[in-house]
């Protein structure tokens, strides 16, 4: 029996013989058809928005194991990254990035495309007690309306554009004020309101229709109540969305008890001469409308501002005599209560000489009784309160604070564009203001 036998120094010279022949182009094909190329796809971040020095995930496929060779850049700054499998990427947020940090990765021999609903991770400076600026695009806000918040970093509001159309954008930031943007168009409205329930759906009131769009999309007119002749202030819903309460210009109210399916109208305004401009709930059964007395006829030498309101059942028509002078007109521009006893409104009264000016007013009685805390010539946009004491209001640049519930108030920042949106939420106070969102964290 014959054993096969190897010659290595044959062998060594076939390999270099091999190797040696040939062209350069030839060599370079033949190594770039020996590298397999693997596509990787980023899908997204593991949360839309993060601190300084948090860990987080980026999702997808195809990033492999290895730790040591994976490289991930916020701009241009290297991160940590501490975590490598063929879904995950876990890296730790450096400081030194924009707020919207452009994301590469790279890992030897891969190729990477985002998915096409990929969003940029927001890193969001959180220092306490301090003024955080963060600009936006949006910078000829006439008003805002419904501002909100639902969790830590995310709010929404209508903004309605110094324009001709005069129209309310539904408009949302989900990742702290980093990118603001609009919810739907189909939300939009000139009369009306927007709410986002906990459960995700999302209920508009525009011209006198409510419609309930949810998770899935879908988007169903619940009742339409434009054959009253009036416009839509607000609603409310209830956390279990059982009950939902609308609210018009004219007094009318609507309530359903069935999620919507049916609603019957349960106040009829009378007299008709009310008009009102905000509407604001705590439940179905704690309802206030304020407004202004109709200028018809206009034979009298005062109106005064109006109000209605639910409490204990009965609904309550009243007139709200702020400063009961010859030639005024008096108006509540917004009201809010921050529990069933303690409200407060914004009021504007003009007189027929040509005065005008804002005023805030209390109520510590449920409605029954209102006095005025706070006077101002100029124009008192918004306010909002963290507790019965302690709150904010803004007009023009300034932003005024109150610690013993209105009795007094203190200059409390100064911004160099026009606030127009001010909220409370989850220790962190929100000014929506001209190309410019302001927070503070507490």
């Amino acid at each position: 029996m014959k054993k096969r036998f190897l010659n290595y120094a044959v062998m060594a010279l076939v390999i270099v013989t091999t190797f040696s022949c040939g062209s350069d182009s030839e060599d370079s094909q033949d190594l770039d058809e020996q590298i397999e190329m693997i596509d990787a796809k980023i899908t997204s971040f593991s949360t839309a928005y993060a601190y300084i020095d948090d860990q987080i995930s980026i999702l997808g496929e195809g990033f492999g194991s290895d730790l040591d060779n994976t490289k991930v850049y916020l701009d241009d700054t290297m991160v940590e990254v501490s975590a490598v499998n063929n879904t995950t990427i876990t890296i730790k947020v450096p400081e030194g990035v924009s707020t919207l940090p452009v994301l590469k990765i790279e890992i030897p021999n891969t190729n990477f495309t985002f998915n096409d609903a990929f969003q940029n991770l927001a890193v969001l400076e959180n220092t306490k007690n301090k003024w955080i600026t963060i600009n936006h695009d949006y910078n000829a806000i006439e008003s805002i309306k419904g501002f909100r918040g639902i969790g830590k970093e995310k709010i929404y509001f209508s903004l309605q554009n110094n324009s001709a159309d005069n129209v309310f954008e539904v408009t949302k930031s989900f990742n702290g004020g980093a990118g603001i943007s609009n919810i739907d168009q189909d939300h939009n409205f000139h009369d009306g309101e927007f709410f986002l329930s906990p459960k995700e759906n999302e209920y508009s009131l525009r011209s006198l229709a409510l419609y309930r769009k949810n998770a899935e999309a879908t988007s169903k007119l619940l009742s339409d109540f434009s054959q009253n002749g009036s416009w839509g202030l607000g609603f409310f819903v209830s956390p279990d969305e059982n009950d939902i309460i609308v609210g018009t210009s004219e007094g009318r109210v609507y309530k359903s008890t069935n999620n919507g399916s049916t609603f019957d109208k349960v106040h009829e305004n009378d007299p008709s001469n009310f008009e009102f401009e905000t509407f604001d709930a705590l439940s179905s059964s704690q309802i206030w409308l304020g407004g202004y007395t109709y200028h018809f006829p206009e034979n009298k030498t005062y109106y005064p501002a109006k109000l209605l309101y639910l409490k204990d059942g009965n609904w309550t028509n009243k007139a709200i005599q702020i400063e009961n002078k010859a030639g005024n007109y008096e108006y509540i521009k917004k009201i809010d209560f921050i529990d069933a006893t303690t409200g407060y409104a914004i009021a504007y009264i003009s007189n027929t000489n040509g005065d005008e000016k804002y005023l805030i007013i209390k109520s510590e009685t449920r409605g029954d009784t209102w006095s005025v805390i706070h006077e101002s010539n100029s124009k008192i946009e918004a306010f909002t309160f963290k507790s019965k004491d302690i709150g904010w209001y803004i007009s023009g640049k300034n932003i005024f604070k109150t610690v013993n519930g209105g009795t007094s108030w203190e200059l409390d920042f100064t911004n160099d564009t026009d606030c127009k949106g001010i909220l409370y939420n989850e220790d962190t106070l929100w000014v929506i203001a001209n190309s410019k969102l302001l927070k503070y964290y507490f």
